[in-house]
């Protein structure tokens, strides 16, 4: 009786390989057909991206235990249309021109709550006369 073959992929670990080829060839079951081994260049990129995802993972659980403590946050989480125009088709490059612009603009608030801060002791008062006052 002639029975087909079924294609199956075997995993092992390299130190193993031989050791499951030859209990494989014993047992009657098995044509290798070995694959390629990835190249150095593909096994670099996949770890970068996974790399680089796992820190986009990292930075989402942080923003979003953030926007439950920041009321401010969970304002702006809606204003990032402009963001994705600008970005390319690729998820992860979308994601890191995100994470570069809310660094921006969480810097430009630290910058102008500071500023406020600094002011504040001066009183209210209208930033146009200053700026008339210092061209004088």
């Amino acid at each position: 009786m002639i029975v087909s073959m079924k294609k199956v992929t075997v995993l092992t670990l390299d130190r193993h390989r031989e050791e499951s080829l030859r209990v494989l060839r014993k047992l009657g079951v098995i044509h290798p057909e070995p694959l390629a081994t990835p190249s150095d260049e593909t096994v670099d990129t996949v770890r970068q991206e996974y790399q680089d995802l796992s820190t986009i993972v990292n930075r989402l659980e942080k923003r979003a235990a953030d926007m439950q403590s920041d009321p401010v946050a969970k304002q702006s989480r809606t204003s990032d249309g402009h963001a994705l125009e600008k970005s390319s088709d690729d998820p992860v490059a979308r994601l890191k021109a995100l994470f570069d612009e809310s660094k921006t603009i969480t810097e430009r608030r630290r910058d102008v709550d500071r500023e406020i801060r600094d002011t504040q002791p001066l009183g209210d008062f209208d930033p146009e006369t200053v700026h008339e006052l210092a061209q004088k």
